[in-house]
């Protein structure tokens, strides 16, 4: 059985959807991983929140080694972001929760 997921891309030719929707979901990632590396270089040693920070940094991180980009672990990744965005007060009355893509702080935050 002949599948297209295996079939390798020409060199000059231009990625499909699929793989544009993977890069954009791998940036994603990055940028939540990013993310809490700098919270984490901006709280006190003794924060509580760092083990928070850590665990989504972890989470971020093995998703995009393991290239799961499944809409469960992006959901996942969404809700740690905006569970510790929250508790630094880091967008106040920028964000609503919405999808990672529309995140104000990984928009600006850059590769």
């Amino acid at each position: 059985m002949y599948s297209v997921y295996l079939k390798s891309t020409p060199g000059g030719a231009r990625p499909s959807a699929v793989d544009a929707k993977a890069t954009a979901r791998q940036d994603l990632l990055a940028g939540v991983a990013r993310l809490g590396r700098m919270w984490l270089s901006q709280i006190p040693a003794a924060d509580p929140q760092r083990e928070h920070l850590i665990r989504m940094g972890i989470l971020a991180e093995s998703l995009m080694k393991n290239g799961d980009h499944s809409p469960a672990a992006m959901r996942t990744a969404r809700m740690l972001l905006c569970a510790n965005c929250r508790y630094l007060g880091a967008a106040p009355k920028e964000c609503a929760g919405q999808a990672l893509d529309r995140c104000p702080l990984l928009r600006s935050s850059g590769p």
